[in-house]
């Protein structure tokens, strides 16, 4: 029995943390492609900054308000300031999914241009 324990813990369960993050990164860039596709644009406010963690709020197309704390790029970070606005893009079928517009648009920009 402790064979078949000690092959679970180091086998199989490092494979299913990979399968794990494998399907996030694959959900986050569908999302990604998503929000390119027919993603609404809109303001949102910089509520706090630190640790590289930002908390925005905004409105969607509907009026509600949805506030988030999201983990950010190191150059996303240093340019956000506490009260300022920034240009976002959400998911209208997903509106607390959101990305920086900047990224967005560069690669809308980009797919027009090879089209």
């Amino acid at each position: 029995m402790p064979v078949v324990v000690l092959f679970i813990v180091i086998f199989l369960a490092p494979l299913v943390i990979l399968g794990l993050i494998i399907l996030s990164f694959f959900a986050g860039l569908r999302d990604f492609y998503a929000a390119v596709e027919h993603g609404i644009e809109t303001e949102a406010t910089v509520e706090c900054a630190r640790r590289r963690y930002v908390r925005i709020s905004y409105y969607d197309a509907t009026g509600q308000r949805h506030q988030i704390t999201k983990k950010v790029l190191r150059m996303d970070f240093n340019r956000l300031r506490e009260a300022n606005t920034t240009r976002i893009v959400y998911l209208p079928e997903k509106p607390k999914v959101f990305f920086f517009a900047e990224d967005v648009l560069r690669l809308r920009t980009q797919k027009e241009l090879e089209s």
